[in-house]
């Protein structure tokens, strides 16, 4: 199989609470590829949906160096390092996608669920309506509270209201 495929196995074996087939599943992906951004992304929220944080930590700082700081694993990295009770990096993470969202295009629903879980609640529902607004496709992460990054948007006390929005 390609890096691509064990990807996507481990993502899909994650989302079926397989979890340590979900974590061999990536590691296999970044043996085969470990130049791929992809992979190593998802390694790490493999490592997320198993509950081990500080393993996902390793893969999402190769991702970004492979990525030229994508924004996915910025956004998932604030919300680790906010789970793992480092603010502080959580601070600095979240500062830098502010700052790249006044350079060039930052999802507003990525910067919903990183405001959600600093606990900034007004940021993240300003950012969610945003995301909402402009048919941000990334909002569909947020509305799921399975996946790792958004628990704390589906703990937000407006999020009922805001579900709503969709008639679902």
């Amino acid at each position: 199989m390609s890096a691509y495929a064990w990807t996507i196995l481990g993502t899909l074996s994650s989302m079926a609470t397989q979890h340590d087939d979900a974590v061999s599943a990536g590691l296999k992906a970044v043996e085969y590829d470990p130049e791929a951004f992809a992979s190593w992304h998802w390694l790490a929220t493999c490592y997320q949906w198993a509950g081990d944080l500080t393993a996902a930590l390793k893969p999402f700082t190769r991702a970004l160096e492979i990525s030229g700081r994508h924004i996915w694993t910025l956004t998932s990295l604030v919300v680790t390092y906010s789970d793992l009770g480092r603010m502080r990096e959580a601070n600095v993470i979240y500062n830098e996608l502010l700052t790249k969202a006044k350079l060039s295009y930052v999802s507003p629903a990525c910067m919903a669920i990183a405001s959600a879980a600093l606990g900034k609640n007004d940021e993240a529902m300003r950012f969610a309506r945003q995301a909402y607004d402009r048919r941000d496709p990334f909002l569909l992460q947020g509305l799921l509270p399975h996946w790792p990054n958004s628990k704390q948007f589906c703990r937000l006390p407006e999020y009922p209201e805001f579900l709503s929005l969709f008639a679902i």
